[in-house]
Formats: C-alpha cells, structure tokens, sequence
C-alpha cells in the first residue's frame, strides 16, 4: 500500500468516527474527541508535523478535533540539530588534533547553537530540571556547558513550538499525550482509546458509544491499543 493509499485511509476512517459521534451527541451529553497522532500522522506526507497545514485543514474539515503530541527530550532536539550537542571524546579529540583554539570556550559536554529560539528552549528545559550550567560565545553562536552525567534523553524539553502553532491555526487542539489510560484536555480527564484506521465500522461506533468521557485516538497503521 501506497503512503497516499495510507492516508486516504486514515482520512476516511477520522469521517466514519466523526459521523459515529455526531449521530451519538443527538441522544445525550456527552464529550467525545476525535484526534489523530500528530506524528504518525504527518509521517505519511514525509513532512515534519510543523510543515503539514494542508493536512491539518483536511483533517478537521472531516472531523478530527484534535492532535496528540509527544513531548520533546534535549537528546531530540539535538538529534534534530536544531541544538549541537558536542561530547567531552570529540572535543577532546578536537583539541588534540589543533581543530579547537586553545582560547576557544568551547568545552566537552556542551549544546551550541546560532538560534536564539533554541537556545533559550534548551536552557528553559534544563533550568526547569534543576541542572546548573553556565553560557559561553563560541563560533558565532551561544553554547550551554553542561555538567558531568547529565542525560540529554531525561530533560523534557516541551512540544515544538512550530507544530502547536501548525495546529492550533488548522483549529486542532494540541494535546499531551498521556502513558496512561487518561488523557487531560482542557482541565477534564478523558478515558484514552486508541484505534487503528482499518478498524471494523462495528469496533469504530463501540468506541464512540462507550465511555461518555472519551478521547479517540487514530493511528495510521495497525495497532493494539487498549
């Protein structure tokens, strides 16, 4: 199957879930999401969610009410080189190769960067997770010195700025994604059910009449959620 096979898929099947609900909401209150996995979804378009608007736009004119992100890590960012995280081996190998002035501030264990925004989202996460690091000039840009044994994996760094903006302009709203059998959106606790979008119209309108606090999540290929 094609990636465009794919998404018309999930895209008909965000339309059955939607119907499912609407037809529901006609017999008794009740409050039922509909909402894609941001990621997973753009996937499919190989664009970054930031850069899928069209997709978005196409989604919540089917139905879809919201989109369910993934928290970012600083290892993430740096994987993303939107930071450049430099290990105390390279730098010493930098170094010992004349690549690295002996002036240079630059030191082993370090995130450099030229972008402002990125630079001020990476020492915002590890403030918030209590790392003490000191700033320095380096090469044009700014880098955060980072002490000893800190994992880049386990300092939360928040969602993309750029895909919540992505999102919330193709009026989906942008929720956390939750490890547990919860979801909070906007202040209330929806029981969390994930489907795939070759999911059976029986299974489709069981999940939408089930529990009346309910938050629907499509993922673009099989998948055995709870």
């Amino acid at each position: 199957m094609t990636r465009g096979q794919r998404l018309l898929g999930a895209l008909a099947a965000a339309g059955v879930l939607a119907l499912a609900v609407s037809a529901r909401r006609r017999q008794a209150p009740r409050a039922v999401l509909a909402a894609v996995d941001a990621q997973a979804f753009a996937g499919l378009t190989g664009r970054a969610p930031a850069a899928s608007g069209p997709l978005w736009d196409r989604l919540k004119a089917m139905g879809v009410s919201a989109a369910i992100l993934r928290e970012d890590s600083l290892a993430d960012l740096a994987a993303e080189s939107r930071v450049l995280f430099f290990s105390r081996a390279e730098v010493a190998k930098w170094r010992a190769a004349g690549l690295v002035a002996p002036g240079s501030p630059l030191r082993g264990g370090a995130l450099w960067t030229k972008d402002p925004k990125a630079l001020s989202r990476a020492a915002d996460a590890l403030a918030a997770r209590g790392v003490d690091f000191s700033t320095a000039s380096a090469g044009g840009g700014r880098a955060l010195i980072l002490p000893l044994g800190v994992d880049l994996a386990r300092v939360p760094s928040g969602f993309d700025p750029e895909t919540v903006a992505a999102l919330s302009s193709s009026e989906l709203l942008p929720i956390a994604a939750s490890t547990g059998p919860l979801a909070s959106v906007a202040g209330q606790s929806l029981w969390l059910r994930t489907l795939s979008v070759d999911a059976r119209p029986g299974e489709v309108l069981r999940a939408a009449l089930g529990r009346p606090l309910r938050l629907h999540e499509l993922q673009p290929h099989e998948h055995q959620g709870p």
